[in-house]
């Protein structure tokens, strides 16, 4: 599943308009109607040794540092 742009929470809304107030989304301003639904099972994060099996991306193409700014 793709789109142009993207928002994930842990709450699920019923209808667009609770998601699109929930994400506090513009749909004027983003282009965005919220009314394309997707699921994630985190499991998928985890490889058959049990570790983490996902990559956090970096800045300059995954090469620049890691930082909380």
């Amino acid at each position: 599943m793709t789109a142009p742009l993207s928002y994930f929470g842990f709450t699920n809304y019923s209808t667009a308009s609770e998601a699109l107030n929930g994400f506090q989304i513009d749909p004027i301003a983003f282009n965005n109607d919220a009314t394309l639904k997707g699921t994630f099972d985190t499991l998928q994060l985890f490889g058959p040794d049990g570790f983490v099996n996902a990559k956090v991306p970096l800045a300059n193409g995954g090469m620049g540092e890691w930082s909380r700014t």
